[in-house]
């Protein structure tokens, strides 16, 4: 199963972005219910953790 993907920008500029499913997950949760505590309680996760996994996005 495919986990995490990476996208190279520029050819002057390697930049490797590593992104989880996971995160994507959550990113979708989020834009569905609309609040990060929301979000957190319906993926079973505290609001700091979440917090945390979208800012390292």
């Amino acid at each position: 199963m495919f986990h995490r993907f990476s996208l190279w920008v520029n050819a002057d500029h390697y930049w490797v972005f590593m992104l989880d499913i996971k995160h994507l997950k959550q990113i979708i949760v989020l834009s569905e219910v609309g609040t990060v505590t929301a979000a957190a309680d319906k993926l079973h996760i505290s609001q700091p953790t979440l917090t945390s996994h979208i800012n390292r996005i």
